[in-house]
């Protein structure tokens, strides 16, 4: 919990964010410990309500992907979960992953190569493949006659080397990125929304909004109404000057309480609206709910883990685009890594299996 001195500052910033003063915020705490429920029961009531649910994340962040991951099996065996959509597989390989996780056995390495083979050359991360092998887990848990959990990639044939370093104009980027916003939402509607299968969609954040413009989200909502929902993870929101007060001012409200699921219609946190935040540059006129249908909060911003590196992700193969993208990102310094392996090492260092929330 915040101390005392730190809950003044927060709310002597949020305060030019047009957000609740301390009564209002004590009021807001009160109604959360009424109506709250666990991330995991509230998962499972939202899948039962709604025949698609949009996991929206920012990405990186270790308790998310831990999160889905032991959220599979209860899902399908308490609310009918028939679908694992993400955004983190291509559509093409979805044929593949889904011949890994009805295997006998379970193939790390195959699964490696999947990875390796994504949009992104750096997304090297045990954490999102734990997720795999969690739907092989359940999988092999099933009956003989029972119906197996499905993977769908929902990811186009993009490439983040391509769009940074392929000397693209920026309408041909802004096309690629429409297109797999449309590769996206086609694979849903013509997928598991027209066959009627309960899905589980983990996705970024953006992504998932369902009020701006045709990210998938919003296009879905058009589409087929109350039959999808949005469900957001706790995150960082972006401000024009580094962490949006919205985010602040949430992060200590939360932290008085255990992890939680809530929806935010109907709820004293619904109508926030923080000018300071990138959304509202979007929206003006938008406030929370907008944004965020559902929330789940699994623990504070300062507590999030980054990804665990996968050691030997990187190869000679993929050495000249992931070396690229990791510069790029900040990752490594240029020229800092010659090869492969110290690339790879480089990035180990920067994700390592053993890092302690701060």
């Amino acid at each position: 919990m915040l101390s005392g001195a730190a809950c003044l500052l927060v709310f002597a910033t949020v305060a030019r964010a047009q957000l609740p003063d301390p009564e209002q915020t004590a009021a807001c705490a009160t109604w959360l410990a009424v109506h709250q429920t666990t991330p995991a029961d509230y998962l499972e009531t939202t899948v039962r309500r709604h025949d698609c649910v949009l996991l929206g994340e920012t990405h990186h962040v270790r308790e998310n992907c831990a999160f889905v991951a032991a959220s599979l099996s209860p899902l399908y065996e308490r609310a009918g979960l028939r679908v694992f959509a993400t955004e983190f597989l291509r559509q093409r390989q979805t044929a593949a992953m889904q011949s890994l996780v009805t295997a006998a056995e379970y193939d790390a390495a195959k699964v490696l190569e999947l990875l390796r083979d994504g949009p992104w050359p750096t997304w090297g991360f045990a954490d999102y493949a734990d997720i795999f092998r969690a739907v092989w887990q359940l999988n092999r848990s099933l009956p003989a006659d029972a119906p197996p959990l499905r993977v769908l990639g929902l990811d186009s044939d993009w490439g983040q080397y391509d769009l940074w370093f392929g000397g693209l104009s920026p309408r041909q980027v802004f096309q690629r990125q429409y297109d797999r916003e449309v590769a996206m939402t086609e694979a849903l509607a013509k997928g598991p929304l027209a066959q009627g299968d309960k899905t589980l969609v983990h996705c970024g954040f953006a992504h998932s909004v369902t009020c701006h413009g045709e990210r998938l989200g919003t296009v879905l909502r058009r589409r087929f109404g109350d039959r999808v929902f949005q469900v957001a993870l706790h995150q960082e929101f972006r401000g024009r000057n580094g962490k949006a007060p919205l985010s602040l001012w949430l992060d200590a409200v939360l932290q008085r309480g255990k992890p939680i699921g809530f929806d935010l219609q109907g709820s004293p946190l619904a109508g926030l609206r923080d000018p300071g935040c990138v959304f509202w540059t979007l929206l003006p006129k938008a406030t929370l709910v907008d944004f965020a249908e559902g929330y789940v909060y699994l623990a504070p911003l300062d507590r999030l883990r980054r990804m665990r590196w996968i050691p030997g992700f990187v190869t000679d193969a993929n050495f000249p685009k992931t070396v690229a993208v990791a510069e790029k990102l900040g990752y490594v310094q240029k020229g800092q890594c010659q090869d492969a392996a110290a690339l790879d090492a480089a990035l180990q260092r920067r994700f390592p299996a053993d890092e302690v929330a701060k």
